[in-house]
């Protein structure tokens, strides 16, 4: 280890230490730099600690940068990562290592990473010289903010200015839940929604990893907050995609009212339904009543059409009335999270008529799991 990285280090440590009262190292690979818990059990506390310095305003907030969560199978553990200023940042959300990497990655780490944890002092209070304006260096590569931000009530969880203490296992848990919650900050405010939704009634053909997967959970979000009576059909879905729901769903105990989630048994290339389903319900931040909760609202709503079936659409049907957007997009990485164009169309109905016209060819001969 060179002499400017450890000073660099000594810096980091002292920087994790006045905040939360953590140590800390760092553990030096080809393209790849780890922040790591000297505690061999890990430490939440730390994880929500970095998924709030990278989310500062004044570092990479999630108005302007995309970030994503995802399940580690490696480690098996949740992870939070972002793209940004040439590197990716990883946070496991179980151990709280952040991992920084990229091709350039040490010279990114000797000449800014300073920067990064100074513009997060400046902007809760402590004292600091050279603010390195993070986010104005970095500008070309923000993800453009074309639509308002929905910014949800978890999200005050983790961008309190100051975390004095470490907090109980308890605690911290409730942290990281909201951290997660966090990564639906590119739902569509009301008014971006239904100004959206008016050029869709005939359909058009839009990018399905902004675009149509923004769609798709704004309007998800929407039924599930205001009471609809919501159907979700499609051939195939992952994990991630069951998490979104599953996170709405949550947020919205008192309203949420799945009414029915079809799918193909064979949901994804080597993958059975009864995997994700597996998957979720294994994940370590779930309590025993949130999973209880999980299969009751959820998975007990699975059907399993006995025809082949192609169709992918979501519905919410309230009254008598009910809103459908259809598109080509499966809900899954390769069209979620991939770069593809995906067609995609809305509009309203009658209930007898959205039961008719795409409930019963669905539910005319039911498979069983």
């Amino acid at each position: 280890m060179s002499i400017d990285t450890i000073v660099i280090e000594n810096h980091i440590k002292l920087f994790v230490q006045t905040k939360i009262d953590e140590d800390v190292y760092l553990d030096l690979k080809r393209q790849c730099i780890s922040i790591v818990p000297l505690s061999k059990k890990g430490s939440t506390t730390l994880a929500t600690f970095w998924a709030k310095v990278l989310q500062n305003k004044n570092v990479f907030p999630a108005t302007k940068y995309l970030y994503h969560k995802d399940f580690d199978r490696k480690t098996e553990q949740s992870i939070l990562f972002v793209k940004a200023a040439g590197v990716t940042f990883t946070i496991f959300m179980k151990t709280g290592t952040l991992t920084i990497e990229g091709e350039y990655v040490y010279d990114w780490f000797k000449n800014r990473i300073r920067d990064v944890l100074t513009a997060y002092d400046e902007s809760v209070g402590f004292p600091v010289e050279g603010y390195g304006q993070v986010v104005q260096a970095d500008e070309d590569e923000a993800i453009p903010v074309d639509e308002p931000r929905l910014v949800l009530k978890e999200k005050s969880a983790v961008v309190n200015s100051t975390i004095t203490a470490p907090v109980d296992m308890a605690e911290s848990m409730d942290q990281l839940e909201s951290v997660l919650g966090r990564i639906h900050l590119d739902l569509l405010s009301t008014e971006s929604l239904q100004m959206r939704l008016k050029d869709l009634p005939t359909g058009c053909i839009r990018e399905g990893h902004t675009y149509v997967y923004e769609l798709w959970k704004s309007l998800l979000h929407k039924w599930f907050s205001e009471g609809f009576k919501v159907y979700i059909a499609t051939p195939v879905i992952d994990t991630q995609r069951v998490l979104d729901i599953v996170d709405f769903m949550f947020q919205n105990k008192e309203t949420a009212h799945l009414e029915g989630l079809f799918v193909q048994y064979q949901c994804g290339e080597n993958k059975r339904i009864s995997d994700v389903k597996r998957e979720v319900l294994e994940l370590p931040l779930f309590s025993p009543p949130q999973r209880l909760h999980i299969e009751y609202k959820l998975f007990n709503k699975l059907n399993y059409p006995a025809k082949t079936f192609n169709c992918k659409f979501i519905a919410g049907v309230k009254g008598d009335a009910a809103q459908v957007m259809v598109t080509t997009a499966g809900f899954n990485r390769n069209h979620f999270e991939e770069e593809s164009y995906e067609f995609v169309m809305f509009h309203q109905t009658k209930k007898d008529n959205f039961i008719r016209e795409y409930m019963e060819p669905l539910t005319t001969s039911i498979g069983l799991e």
